[in-house]
Protein backbone atom coordinates (compact mmCIF):
# COMPACT_ATOMS: atom_id res chain seq x y z
CA UNK A 1 0.00 0.00 0.00
CA UNK A 2 1.27 3.41 -0.73
CA UNK A 3 1.14 6.20 1.71
CA UNK A 4 1.24 9.68 1.29
CA UNK A 5 1.79 12.90 3.36
CA UNK A 6 0.96 15.90 3.10
CA UNK A 7 3.75 18.65 2.96
CA UNK A 8 3.75 21.91 4.87
CA UNK A 9 2.63 24.88 1.93
CA UNK A 10 1.85 21.92 -0.30
CA UNK A 11 -0.41 24.14 -2.90
CA UNK A 12 3.15 25.92 -4.03
CA UNK A 13 4.73 22.59 -4.69
CA UNK A 14 4.23 19.15 -5.48
CA UNK A 15 1.79 18.42 -2.19
CA UNK A 16 2.59 14.85 -3.02
CA UNK A 17 5.66 12.70 -0.90
CA UNK A 18 5.27 9.20 -0.95
CA UNK A 19 6.72 7.34 1.88
CA UNK A 20 7.56 3.93 0.03
CA UNK A 21 10.09 6.04 -2.61
CA UNK A 22 6.52 5.00 -5.05
CA UNK A 23 4.24 7.48 -6.62
CA UNK A 24 0.86 7.54 -4.91
CA UNK A 25 -1.75 5.65 -7.62
CA UNK A 26 -4.14 9.14 -9.70
CA UNK A 27 -7.33 7.78 -8.02
CA UNK A 28 -5.57 8.14 -4.34
CA UNK A 29 -4.33 11.23 -5.11
CA UNK A 30 -7.72 12.69 -6.69
CA UNK A 31 -9.42 11.43 -3.27
CA UNK A 32 -6.82 12.80 -0.63
CA UNK A 33 -7.26 16.36 -2.58
CA UNK A 34 -10.96 16.37 -2.68
CA UNK A 35 -10.91 15.82 0.75
CA UNK A 36 -8.03 17.96 1.82
CA UNK A 37 -9.96 20.99 -0.39
CA UNK A 38 -13.31 20.36 1.82
CA UNK A 39 -11.31 20.48 4.80
CA UNK A 40 -9.92 23.92 3.88
CA UNK A 41 -6.20 22.74 3.93
CA UNK A 42 -5.58 22.71 0.13
CA UNK A 43 -7.10 25.95 -1.60
CA UNK A 44 -9.44 25.35 -4.47
CA UNK A 45 -7.95 26.72 -7.93
CA UNK A 46 -8.26 30.21 -8.15
CA UNK A 47 -9.40 30.50 -4.29
CA UNK A 48 -7.96 32.01 -1.27
CA UNK A 49 -7.66 29.29 1.60
CA UNK A 50 -11.23 29.48 3.44
CA UNK A 51 -12.00 28.27 6.82
CA UNK A 52 -15.80 28.21 6.10
CA UNK A 53 -18.13 26.96 3.69
CA UNK A 54 -20.23 30.18 3.91
CA UNK A 55 -20.11 31.76 0.44
CA UNK A 56 -22.14 34.81 1.73
CA UNK A 57 -19.22 37.47 2.58
CA UNK A 58 -21.78 39.07 5.72
CA UNK A 59 -22.17 35.75 7.36
CA UNK A 60 -18.55 35.35 7.34
CA UNK A 61 -17.30 38.58 8.51
CA UNK A 62 -20.34 38.22 11.44
CA UNK A 63 -19.07 34.69 12.83
CA UNK A 64 -15.98 36.01 12.70
CA UNK A 65 -16.58 39.02 14.86
CA UNK A 66 -18.57 36.93 17.11
CA UNK A 67 -15.43 34.76 17.74
CA UNK A 68 -12.97 37.49 18.32
CA UNK A 69 -15.66 39.33 20.73
CA UNK A 70 -15.62 35.65 22.57
CA UNK A 71 -11.98 35.48 22.26
CA UNK A 72 -11.12 38.91 23.62
CA UNK A 73 -13.96 39.06 26.35
CA UNK A 74 -13.82 35.21 27.53
CA UNK A 75 -17.75 35.08 26.70
CA UNK A 76 -18.32 31.33 25.35
CA UNK A 77 -22.49 32.85 24.44
CA UNK A 78 -20.98 34.49 21.11
CA UNK A 79 -18.53 31.60 20.58
CA UNK A 80 -21.89 29.49 20.78
CA UNK A 81 -24.09 31.76 18.28
CA UNK A 82 -20.97 31.45 15.67
CA UNK A 83 -20.85 27.94 15.69
CA UNK A 84 -24.76 27.90 15.25
CA UNK A 85 -24.41 29.65 12.16
CA UNK A 86 -21.27 28.06 10.66
CA UNK A 87 -24.14 25.68 10.19
CA UNK A 88 -25.84 25.33 6.94
CA UNK A 89 -29.01 27.98 6.98
CA UNK A 90 -31.28 25.13 6.44
CA UNK A 91 -30.20 24.02 10.54
CA UNK A 92 -30.47 27.68 11.33
CA UNK A 93 -33.19 28.14 14.65
CA UNK A 94 -36.55 29.51 13.93
CA UNK A 95 -37.91 31.03 16.56
CA UNK A 96 -41.38 32.33 17.13
CA UNK A 97 -42.69 34.74 19.37
CA UNK A 98 -44.94 33.08 21.62
CA UNK A 99 -41.86 30.72 22.58
CA UNK A 100 -40.18 34.36 23.68
CA UNK A 101 -43.11 35.02 25.53
CA UNK A 102 -43.42 31.76 27.02
CA UNK A 103 -39.56 31.32 28.30
CA UNK A 104 -38.17 34.81 28.21
CA UNK A 105 -38.17 37.14 31.75
CA UNK A 106 -39.25 40.66 30.86
CA UNK A 107 -36.37 42.96 30.45
CA UNK A 108 -34.71 39.86 29.31
CA UNK A 109 -32.07 39.56 26.41
CA UNK A 110 -32.74 36.74 23.87
CA UNK A 111 -30.19 35.48 21.51
CA UNK A 112 -31.48 33.70 18.37
CA UNK A 113 -28.58 32.35 15.86
CA UNK A 114 -31.15 32.04 12.79
CA UNK A 115 -34.60 33.79 12.27
CA UNK A 116 -37.29 35.36 14.20
CA UNK A 117 -40.63 34.77 13.08
CA UNK A 118 -43.95 36.78 13.73
CA UNK A 119 -46.75 33.56 15.26
CA UNK A 120 -47.96 34.24 18.20
CA UNK A 121 -48.38 37.34 20.70
CA UNK A 122 -45.74 39.08 23.23
CA UNK A 123 -47.02 41.05 26.13
CA UNK A 124 -43.27 41.52 27.79
CA UNK A 125 -40.67 44.03 27.25
CA UNK A 126 -37.61 41.96 25.72
CA UNK A 127 -34.69 42.76 23.39
CA UNK A 128 -33.73 40.25 21.28
CA UNK A 129 -31.05 39.85 18.72
CA UNK A 130 -31.11 37.67 15.57
CA UNK A 131 -29.80 37.19 12.55
CA UNK A 132 -32.94 37.89 10.85
CA UNK A 133 -36.46 38.57 11.50
CA UNK A 134 -40.26 38.84 9.92
CA UNK A 135 -41.84 42.25 9.84
CA UNK A 136 -44.73 41.25 11.93
CA UNK A 137 -42.26 39.72 14.45
CA UNK A 138 -40.49 43.35 14.80
CA UNK A 139 -43.43 45.15 14.90
CA UNK A 140 -45.32 42.99 17.79
CA UNK A 141 -41.70 43.39 19.97
CA UNK A 142 -41.68 47.34 19.84
CA UNK A 143 -45.02 47.38 20.44
CA UNK A 144 -45.15 45.33 23.94
CA UNK A 145 -41.88 47.83 24.45
CA UNK A 146 -39.54 45.79 23.45
CA UNK A 147 -36.60 46.63 21.12
CA UNK A 148 -34.94 44.18 17.78
CA UNK A 149 -31.47 44.32 17.24
CA UNK A 150 -29.13 42.49 15.26
CA UNK A 151 -26.28 39.94 16.58
CA UNK A 152 -23.51 42.02 15.64
CA UNK A 153 -25.10 44.89 17.44
CA UNK A 154 -25.91 43.03 20.57
CA UNK A 155 -22.84 41.65 20.99
CA UNK A 156 -20.80 44.86 20.82
CA UNK A 157 -23.39 46.54 23.57
CA UNK A 158 -22.62 43.25 25.58
CA UNK A 159 -19.39 41.78 24.69
CA UNK A 160 -19.27 40.24 28.32
CA UNK A 161 -22.52 38.35 27.16
CA UNK A 162 -23.63 38.84 30.72
CA UNK A 163 -27.49 38.08 30.84
CA UNK A 164 -28.22 36.86 27.67
CA UNK A 165 -30.79 34.20 27.09
CA UNK A 166 -29.69 31.62 23.48
CA UNK A 167 -33.31 30.31 22.15
CA UNK A 168 -33.64 27.72 19.31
Amino acid sequence: MVATVLQENAWKKSPWKTVTGLQATAPLRRKVKIHLVSRGILPTEGSALRSSKKTNPNIEMLITELKAISRDNEAPVWRTVAVKLEKSSSHWSEVNIASIEKFAKPKESVVIAGKLLGKGTISKSVTVAAYSASESAIQKIESAGGRFMKLNELAAQNPKGSGIKIMG
